[in-house]
């Protein structure tokens, strides 16, 4: 698994999505139509520019998980963060 340097072979826009974010992220994604792997969290580690293959780690079981970004028809960023009401 190689996750260095040029990114720019990976098109489709989830793919620059992943070119942009950082180690760490946390995201679900989808395959399909609209379905997101609901309550599935993955946890960006990197984007391979050879393969496209973006790895990620599943948060429920630190299991990797490895796709090719441009078979990803959606990301959702997960946002872990409290915010103070008002």
């Amino acid at each position: 698994m190689s996750c260095k340097a040029d990114r720019r072979k990976c098109e489709g826009c989830v793919c620059e999505q992943f070119k942009m974010i950082d180690i760490g992220t946390v995201v679900q994604i989808t395959l399909g139509d609209d379905e997101f792997f609901e309550d599935q969290d993955y946890t960006f580690l990197c984007l391979d520019p050879h393969d496209c293959c973006v790895t990620l780690i599943d948060t429920s079981d630190n299991n990797v998980f490895i796709v090719d970004c441009e078979r990803i028809r959606g990301v959702k960023f997960i946002n872990n963060t409290v915010l103070p009401p008002g």
